[in-house]
């Protein structure tokens, strides 16, 4: 489910900023108006953490050093 309140400051002003498919679930940036934190809706799981940053996903981004 959706986290309603700020993962930081526990308010309840809180705004979707943008939703997104992962893993055929639906993922929610998610706007904190009162301490202006952005986190993810609902929060990810270590499994799903693991398998974004242990994977090659950034591959792309690495230059080789010659």
């Amino acid at each position: 489910a959706r986290c309603k309140k700020c993962s930081f400051c526990e308010s309840a002003a809180t705004h979707i900023f943008r939703r997104r498919i992962y893993n055929n679930r639906a993922r929610f940036l998610t706007h904190c108006r009162d301490c202006g934190l952005y986190f993810t809706s609902p929060h990810p799981t270590g499994e799903e953490i693991a398998a974004i940053y242990l994977g090659d996903c950034h591959a792309h981004l690495r230059i080789k050093c010659v």
